[in-house]
């Protein structure tokens, strides 16, 4: 799906809380894509500045992302990007946010950003609306159990105003396959 067309390079997951599993569906489409024989990239954007840990995070405009590059055994790439490693308005700039992932990682057939919940926005995470301003589509992932039809209609309103194109939905069973393996 990901790597099939040009049209949709860029493809972020998002959802309108925390803990819907969207770091776990963005690494599923990320292997997804690279199985499929695409050069794929990661690119998380969901950490907070108090996660800076050693500070080795890309931002747009700022380096060669390959210096960023998480090594891993994973068939993808990942790329840590965190607001607090840039100048401010790095993050801050659909426009400019996207013409660093087109331009600065052209290497790649597909991209997935793990972004930022829509409702749940903090200033110490990259505003989720410029992300998927920057994306060419937008999954959102919704808990089952968890995600009132509200709140998915406000995230939906969100993105749609900001201008985002969404692509689906995913829902998120989070209590299954964990309970599976037990007896």
């Amino acid at each position: 799906m990901l790597a099939s067309s040009r049209d949709s390079r860029i493809v972020g997951i998002t959802a309108p809380h925390a803990a819907a599993g969207v770091t776990t569906v963005s690494n599923a489409f990320a292997e997804m894509s690279a199985r499929w024989g695409a050069k794929t990239l990661l690119v998380d954007l969901s950490r907070v500045a108090a996660d800076a840990g050693n500070g080795n995070c890309w931002a747009p405009g700022l380096g060669d992302p390959k210096l960023f590059l998480e090594t891993n055994d994973r068939s993808y790439d990942v790329l840590q990007a965190m607001p607090n490693s840039a100048p401010l308005g790095a993050f801050n700039s659909a426009r400019h946010f996207r013409a660093s992932l087109v331009d600065e990682l052209e290497d790649y057939a597909a991209i997935v950003l793990d972004i930022p919940p829509i409702l749940d926005f903090s200033p110490e995470t990259v505003n989720p609306l410029v992300a998927v301003v920057a994306c060419d589509a937008v999954i959102i992932v919704c808990a089952k159990g968890r995600t009132t039809a509200d709140h998915l209609k406000q995230t939906v309103d969100a993105i749609t105003v900001a201008g985002g194109l969404i692509a689906g939905t995913v829902l998120n069973d989070l209590g299954r396959g964990r309970s599976r393996g037990r007896a």
